[in-house]
C-alpha cells in the first residue's frame, strides 16, 4: 500500500498576500492544520486522478504563494479472486461505481455494474439470467460523493476445480457496508477480500461461465480521488516575494 499527496487546502489574507494556513491530504489521511489563523480566503490545490509532485510559489519574510505540478496516480489491478475459467471479461476503468446488481440463486449468475465514464452513464454486465429462477439485489452509491473501498465476498468450490462466486457485500468511502448481495447460506465457502487501502474500487474484470455461475472477480483501484483536473494548478495567494519553483520530482 503506497501513500501519496493529492491535495493541499489553506487559506490567505487578500490584503498581506500572506498565506496563513496549510492542510495536506493524502489518500491514507489528513494532517493537522499547519499556521496561525483559519481566516481569510481559502484556496485548495488538487485535481482528480492525480498526486502533488513539486511545488511552486513566492516568498519573502512569509510564504506568499502557493502553486502545484501534478502527474497522474497509477493504476493498480488487485489479483483476481476464484478460478478464473470460463468466458473472461474485463471492464477496465472508470471514474468510479454508481451501482453493483446482481442475479443468483445459490450462486450468482449474473452481475451487473453500473459505471461513470466522465459523466456518462456506462453499464457492464457478466453471465446470465437464462434458465435461472433466482433473485435480484442491488447496491447504489452516492456518486460521485461515495466510491467502492472494498469487497467481501465468497466462494465454493465444485468437484470440476471451478469456483462459483456466491456472495458479496461492499463497503464504501461513506463508512457504509451494503447488504450481502447473493446467498448466505451453504457450508464449505471460501472468504476473499478485494482492497487496496487509501483506495478506491474503479472497474473490474472476472471470469463466467455458461448458464452456470461468476467463477471470479478481480478489481481495478486507483488512490482516493480528489478534485478537478489539471497539470499545473497557478499559485494562490499574494504576488509578493521572490518566485520559487521546485518542479516535480518521482513520488508523492
Amino acid at each position: 500500500d503506497k501513500e501519496y499527496l493529492l491535495s493541499v487546502d489553506g487559506y490567505y489574507d487578500e490584503t498581506s498576500g500572506v498565506i496563513k494556513t496549510l492542510q495536506f491530504k493524502t489518500n491514507m489521511k489528513t494532517s493537522e492544520v499547519m499556521g496561525y489563523e483559519e481566516k481569510g480566503t481559502k484556496f485548495s490545490l488538487g485535481c482528480n486522478r492525480m498526486m502533488i509532485i513539486g511545488f511552486h510559489g513566492y516568498a519573502k519574510d512569509n510564504l506568499n504563494s502557493l502553486g502545484a505540478y501534478f502527474t497522474t496516480l497509477p493504476l493498480t489491478k488487485l489479483e483476481h479472486k476464484g478460478k478464473h475459467s470460463g468466458n473472461h471479461w474485463d471492464d477496465g476503468s472508470f471514474q468510479g461505481v454508481r451501482k453493483v446488481s446482481v442475479h443468483y440463486d445459490a450462486y450468482i449468475r449474473c452481475i451487473s455494474f453500473e459505471y461513470d465514464n466522465e459523466g456518462k452513464v456506462e453499464i457492464r454486465e457478466h453471465g446470465s439470467k437464462v434458465e435461472v429462477t433466482g433473485q435480484d439485489a442491488e447496491f447504489v452509491l452516492d456518486y460521485p460523493d461515495e466510491y467502492v473501498t472494498s469487497i467481501k465476498g465468497k466462494f465454493t468450490k465444485w468437484a470440476s476445480g471451478d469456483t462459483a462466486i456466491t456472495s458479496l457485500t461492499f463497503k464504501t468511502s461513506k463508512g457504509r457496508t451494503s447488504p450481502t448481495l447473493g446467498n448466505v447460506f451453504g457450508d464449505n465457502h471460501v472468504e476473499f477480500v478485494l482492497e487496496s487501502k487509501g483506495c478506491a474500487l474503479v472497474g473490474f474484470y472476472g471470469s463466467c461461465g455458461v448458464y452456470t455461475a461468476v467463477h471470479s472477480l478481480g478489481a481495478y483501484s486507483y488512490p482516493m480521488p480528489s478534485l478537478q483536473d489539471s497539470e499545473k494548478l497557478e499559485a494562490q495567494g499574494g504576488d509578493v516575494g521572490t518566485s520559487s519553483d521546485n518542479g516535480g520530482v518521482d513520488g508523492g
